[in-house]
């Protein structure tokens, strides 16, 4: 009986303590949360925000540390749901805005988001991140000035920016225009991965090809090649330093054929000017049968229809090469090519009157062309 009294009174003493400890205050529940976010542990130290907020409803700090919380937890509607309340309970700071523009940002709210962000760096220029999401917005909307804009701020300002920004910055400032500018911020890219490197190289090949820096180009485009072999990019472009720029014809074959070779679904642009240079060989013969793919893959440009018609008609095939000519100034009424060489081809097959009319349908678009026409058409 003594037994059962005895742990009676201790059952009692045990409850009696347990009443008699304090429950935790909201500020208690907001410090643990502090705490666990720091450790991250999100989950839970959303349920110590949660219980801080249950105490005091209007709890701005914990309301916006709960939002923080879901926004790492991927609940942006309920992060959003939290953010939203604090605004209302007080003057919302730099990092409120950003917790916000962030979830609707995830929440592909893009409109909101961009105002948050902009929001986020009227309150403090200094808040990198929102740059740096700014500009990936921006960047999905191919709006590459204000990217560019962005990520510049974001690598210029951060003290450890995410390396694949620079990159990011070269690309932008390359569709732009802006070619030393780019090489700048390319130059500040180091990669991790032998497709990395390669994109680097290519880019900057891309640069120094449009500021005609040939050398450099070849060197930044044989780079790339060295860290990826099979880059039909990398390929294409070399080839188009030697095509456009330094007019070394023989090399611009090489690297088209190895683009077409390597990558054919994306090197079809280069079937026009591969055509273009086997004509300047006098090699007619490869040249037509290039320039006939090239029609395959875009039959409305009548540049291809202009080159295949004189590879015909330096070959002597002057009906074939007249059909081609009469597609071409369908497609292209300026096609001033088109109007000469089929004066030519008319004045072969011995149909005067139709070279006269080809003259004067180019005289308007061509004066020298013209003329020189006129004259094969008088024999002179």
């Amino acid at each position: 009986m003594f037994r059962y009294i005895l742990m009676g009174g201790f059952i009692f003493f045990i409850m009696t303590a347990a009443v008699a400890q304090p429950a935790k205050t909201a500020t208690e529940f907001y410090r643990d949360g502090l705490n666990l976010k720091k450790e991250q542990k999100y989950k839970d130290a959303l349920k110590a925000f949660k219980a801080a907020i249950q105490k005091k409803p209007e709890y701005a700090d914990a309301l916006y540390e709960a939002g923080a919380c879901c926004n790492k937890l991927e609940q942006y509607k309920d992060g959003l749901a939290y953010l939203q309340k604090v605004k209302k309970i007080k003057s919302p700071t730099s990092k409120i805005y950003f917790e916000t523009a962030y979830a609707f940002d995830n929440l592909g709210e893009t409109d909101d988001a961009i105002l948050n962000y902009k929001k986020t760096i009227e309150l403090n220029p200094q808040y990198y991140s929102a740059y740096k999401s700014l500009g990936d917005i921006y960047y999905d909307l191919k709006d590459y000035e204000h990217a560019s804009e962005n990520f510049t701020e974001y690598l210029d300002g951060d003290e450890y920016p995410d390396n694949e920004y620079y990159y990011k910055a070269g690309w932008c400032l390359n569709e732009l225009g802006k070619y030393e500018d780019a090489l700048e911020y390319l130059e500040q890219y180091v990669p991790d991965t032998a497709d990395d490197n390669a994109k680097k190289y290519v880019e900057t090949g891309y640069a120094n090809y449009a500021l005609k820096k040939n050398d450099e180009a070849i060197a930044a485009y044989n780079k790339a090649i060295a860290y990826k072999a099979d880059y039909g990019r990398a390929f294409r472009e070399l080839g188009d330093v030697y095509y456009e720029n330094t007019k070394e014809y023989d090399k611009a074959i090489q690297y088209y054929e190895l683009a077409i070779q390597n990558d054919e679904e994306n090197s079809k642009e280069c079937l026009y000017k591969l055509g273009w240079c086997y004509n300047d060989k006098n090699e007619y013969g490869k040249a037509a049968s290039i320039l006939e793919k090239a029609i395959l893959y875009k039959p409305d440009a009548s540049s291809n229809r202009e080159e295949l018609a004189y590879a015909y008609y330096m070959e002597e095939k002057y009906d074939i090469a007249l059909i081609q000519l009469q597609k071409a100034v369908l497609l292209d009424s300026k096609s001033t090519l088109g109007y000469y060489y089929m004066g030519l081809c008319y004045l072969a097959r011995d149909r005067k009157d139709d070279a006269l009319d080809a003259y004067e349908k180019l005289k308007p678009l061509n004066s020298d062309l013209s003329e020189q026409l006129l004259k094969k058409i008088n024999g002179e």
